[in-house]
């Protein structure tokens, strides 16, 4: 759906140091800002407590006594908003056009990767986007497993209510067939995985199930 309306989501990244209003904190995040803006085409904007704090000094970061005096004139609501009571904590927030799940996760990792943090300085995505990114990160990367362990244990299953491993087996065998028609199809005509794609085959092993009593 966001697809077809033109509208993208919000990626989040918490950034953890002793002090993230110190300058050269403060100098990172405005580098890396600029940096993701050019090297991402998919990032439409960003914002961050580097960007708020240039904005009072015409777009460069001040002096640290100069930062102090801007945060300390800032109202704690508006600033709760970039930063933690204990100053150890800010988030920078990109604004992205629509992707699926798997292509944010590439550039969820990308962006990491790239993040070149000094010394002591942490930098996490956090949020619904990153959570639903590394879900089907570990949803995708298990799927064969999962489809064989499902296909194990309904083939067990059978063997020992019905004790007839050849023609079970001859059940089970285009079972695993739908299952590889069915990703190959998707590949095939573009759909992105997510948690229900991902899931599809244990999703057939399950009717599979349901039917085998009556075939």
């Amino acid at each position: 759906m966001r697809e077809i309306v033109g509208t993208g989501e919000t990626i989040h990244f918490i950034v953890e140091a002793d002090d993230v209003t110190s300058a050269e904190v403060l100098n990172w995040q405005q580098d890396y800002l600029d940096r993701a803006l050019s090297s991402y085409p998919q990032i439409m904007s960003g914002e961050s407590l580097a960007m708020f704090v240039s904005g009072a000094t015409g777009g460069v970061i001040p002096p640290q006594p100069q930062i102090d005096a801007i945060l300390e004139g800032t109202p704690p609501l508006y600033l709760s908003q970039f930063l933690a009571d204990d100053r150890m904590m800010t988030k920078m927030s990109f604004n992205v056009d629509y992707m699926s799940l798997e292509e944010t996760l590439n550039l969820l990792q990308a962006m990491r990767e790239e993040a070149r943090t000094p010394a002591g300085v942490s930098f996490s995505p956090v949020g619904s986007v990153a959570v639903g990114a590394n879900i089907v990160d570990a949803v995708v990367g298990s799927r064969l497993n999962l489809n064989l362990i499902c296909l194990g244990a309904v083939c067990v299953v059978l063997v020992l209510v019905y004790r007839r491993f050849g023609s079970i087996l001859f059940t089970i065998l285009p079972v695993g067939a739908v299952i590889a028609w069915s990703s190959l199809d998707m590949y095939l005509i573009g759909i992105p995985l997510n948690p229900l794609t991902a899931i599809l085959g244990v999703l057939i092993v399950r009717l599979f199930a349901r039917l085998s009593p009556h075939m």
